[in-house]
């Protein structure tokens, strides 16, 4: 797959701009600088043009303890790539139990829940959780609070990634890079008014975008999602 260096380093020799091969994306001023900050605008925009692209979907397995109610994606899950959750995915089973006697579980608006259950779950003993609250702080509650270990399996739409280091791997799969250099080039042309650059770049985005769409949007959308 790509990285951040060879992406800029491909936009470097697409836009004709002389120098030796970059060997790193950090500290860089002038040209390289501009044309490394394209890339990163870039790779960030497509991500954001869509929160169906197949390409931002996961899927995890996580587990609860006895006695906790409240779960933080990244201090409990080790999960740091969560944009919004899909409340309409949850299945729940027993961990010592195995998977096979999974079950439906719901989540609910915070609001919601306060007004109508939360003298309930203050007051009630530690049982399996009927459902999940989305916290205001984006953290996730069950109640009631957990007796035991239960797995919870769920879908999430992940963050917009942020190129930073040389190494850094978009989330758009390899085959549509000439997306991210298609859009560069196009940012290019329009910054330094070179209409050929500008035209060419257009074009690469643009054939680079209907094939994502085609093969990365789905075709039917039923589901909702709750930031967090």
């Amino acid at each position: 797959m790509s990285t951040f260096l060879q992406l800029s380093e491909d936009l470097r020799l697409n836009l004709e701009i002389p120098g030796n091969t970059l060997s790193t994306v950090v500290g860089q001023t002038g040209q390289l600088g501009a044309i490394i900050n394209l890339i990163k605008f870039a790779n960030r925009v497509i991500q954001a043009n869509h929160t169906t692209w197949k390409f931002m979907q996961a899927t995890v397995t996580k587990d609860t303890v006895a006695a906790q109610a409240d779960y933080n994606f990244l201090a409990d899950w080790s999960l740091s790539d969560v944009r919004v959750i899909k409340p309409l995915s949850f299945w729940i089973y027993k961990t010592s139990e195995g998977v096979s006697n999974q079950s439906k579980i719901g989540v609910r608006g915070y609001d919601n829940w306060n007004l109508q259950s939360r003298n309930t779950f203050n007051n009630s003993i530690d049982a399996t959780p009927g459902s999940i609250i989305n916290l205001p702080n984006g953290d996730l509650r069950f109640d009631p609070t957990p007796d035991v270990a239960y797995s919870i399996t769920f879908d999430y739409v992940k963050k917009i990634q942020q190129f930073a280091l040389d190494a850094d791997v978009s989330n758009i799969p390899t085959d549509y890079d000439d997306a991210i250099l298609g859009l560069a080039m196009k940012y290019w042309g329009m910054s330094q008014d070179a209409r050929d650059i500008l035209s060419e770049g257009s074009s690469i985005y643009a054939e680079a975008m209907q094939r994502l769409t085609n093969e990365q949007l789905p075709k039917i959308t039923l589901d909702t999602t709750f930031a967090v």
